[in-house]
């Protein structure tokens, strides 16, 4: 080998090195820029992720407490309805009750009606009075059957609207 060709190779070495050198400092630059951002990132996320698990809790705690509203309301409307159908098998019984009886007294009054117009007794005017009395009691009775009926449906539209209200406020809580 003669002393140029090593002079060439050594002085191509050494142009490769520097350039070798120069290619590792910029990409360890690159590499130290980016390793900054995503490590400010990073703390960035963690601070945020703080926030963000509370709030995911909060939201988690309302939705406990608006499934155990819901459940509760549920059980409250499922007994007034009982409630209310229990009612209005009572009033439907006494309704039926005093029904019969008014028959059997109208039968009584027309029966006694038969025999004045035959016999002219008097004991058909005591009855005819009792009668009457007993129609004046049953017609108060079936005014009040009357006003607990609409009662009872007043309770029972109420009882639907605050079901079908929980129920929006449940919607509105999770939209």
């Amino acid at each position: 080998m003669n002393l140029r060709t090593v002079l060439w190779s050594r002085l191509t070495l050494g142009v490769l090195s520097v350039i070798f050198l120069l290619l590792y400092t910029a990409q360890y630059k690159k590499y130290r820029s980016n390793y900054a951002y995503l490590s400010d990132k990073c703390s960035k996320l963690m601070v945020h992720s703080g926030g963000l698990s509370a709030q995911l809790q909060l939201l988690m705690e309302r939705n406990h407490r608006t499934e155990k509203l819901l459940t509760d309301l549920r059980a409250k409307y499922d007994q007034v309805m009982i409630g209310n159908n229990e009612k209005r098998k009572n009033v439907q019984v006494q309704w039926l009750t005093c029904k019969e009886t008014l028959k059997k007294c109208l039968a009584g009054v027309a029966a006694s009606e038969k025999q004045l117009n035959g016999t002219k007794d008097t004991n058909f005017q005591s009855h005819f009075l009792q009668c009457q009395t007993e129609v004046q009691e049953f017609k108060k009775q079936i005014e009040q059957l009357k006003g607990e009926a609409k009662n009872i449906s007043i309770i029972k539209s109420e009882c639907e609207k605050l079901l079908i209200n929980s129920q929006v406020r449940l919607m509105e809580i999770f939209v």
